[in-house]
């Protein structure tokens, strides 16, 4: 269809945004096999998605609302629970988060502003799978849309949208 190129699931565009990300940063990653149309689709800017990489560390004090807002900026869902990348929930003092760089969603515990513990946890179960020092949260979808840009990308649109019905 017309739209195919356009509609990928997002398991899809995590697994994208992990391989680049490993890339960036050297790490080992597994050979790549992957397809013309593929190679030809653009991706996210390699400085752009470095910029939205939150590393989040324990015993760092961090804004809540900011790491929300930069989820949603990053194309995360709230969701009332956790079940697949790209989600994310805010409980209390407990922000569960879907990083695509993980096999599993992350567990952020808050002590007020201050990280307390990091946990991957099972998103069937809820049960804590490991106990992690630092996590990095990397954007869900592979257009990052910051509110301070929505203006110059809406008028950005708007031409385009002329120029086609010329």
């Amino acid at each position: 269809t017309a739209f195919k190129p356009m509609s990928y699931h997002s398991a899809t565009a995590a697994s994208r945004i992990k391989t680049l990300y490993q890339l960036i940063e050297g790490q080992p990653c597994p050979v790549t096999v992957t397809s013309v149309v593929a190679l030809t689709q653009r991706l996210v800017p390699k400085d752009e998605l470095v910029r939205f990489s939150e590393l989040i560390m324990v015993g760092e004090e961090i804004d809540r609302d900011a790491v929300v807002r930069k989820l949603i900026a990053g194309g995360y869902t709230r969701t009332m629970i956790v079940e697949e990348q790209g989600d994310f929930c805010l409980r209390g003092g407990i922000l569960d988060v879907f990083s695509p760089l993980y096999p599993d969603p992350l567990r952020i515990e808050f002590f007020g502003d201050t990280v307390d513990s990091i946990r991957l946890f099972s998103a069937d179960s809820q049960r804590t799978i490991q106990s992690m020092n630092e996590a990095v949260i990397l954007p869900a979808r592979e257009a990052i849309l910051q509110r301070d840009q929505l203006k110059a990308i809406v008028g950005r649109l708007r031409l385009l949208a002329s120029e086609v019905n010329m």
